[in-house]
């Protein structure tokens, strides 16, 4: 049997499409016969490959997620303005952020605030990070924060 976490993941043996995890392989062997190559595979997850010999009873994969970083330039008013980014300031004066995305981030939240203005927070999917994060705060008026 071959098992994945997460489930659903394509199943090819040496090359060929199995099925989808968890799925069984029925396989003949020869006394002789060198291992196999199992290769598991599902958008937004690193393809893994394992061996398996004649022995091989059960097979089970934690697959990674993969990455994608992309630095989302910001052009932010008032110069000087705090930049927050998932609750981790970025340093000061900082003109562009690197974002992490995979199947389990999909967005980031961006909090931006400057004595005398009006603190703004902003969310960021994906689609957004293809252009650069352009955030001018407002005056705050007296009173009011």
């Amino acid at each position: 049997r071959v098992f994945s976490r997460p489930e659903g993941a394509g199943v090819a043996l040496d090359g060929d499409p199995k099925g989808r995890t968890p799925c069984s392989l029925d396989l003949s062997w020869g006394r002789n016969d060198p291992p196999r190559a199992v290769e598991l595979s599902l958008a937004g997850y690193r393809t893994e490959r394992r061996e398996i010999t004649r022995d091989s009873k059960e097979i089970s994969v934690d697959l990674g997620e993969t990455v994608e970083r992309i630095v989302l330039p910001l052009r932010i008013e008032p110069a000087g303005a705090r930049v927050v980014v998932d609750g981790a300031p970025l340093p000061d004066g900082a003109r562009e952020v690197t974002l992490a995305w995979s199947v389990s981030t999909t967005k980031h939240s961006i909090t931006v605030s400057h004595p005398g203005h009006a603190t703004r927070t902003v969310e960021i999917v994906r689609e957004a990070a293809a252009r650069p994060l352009e955030l001018k705060l407002a005056p705050s008026l007296p009173g009011n924060r």
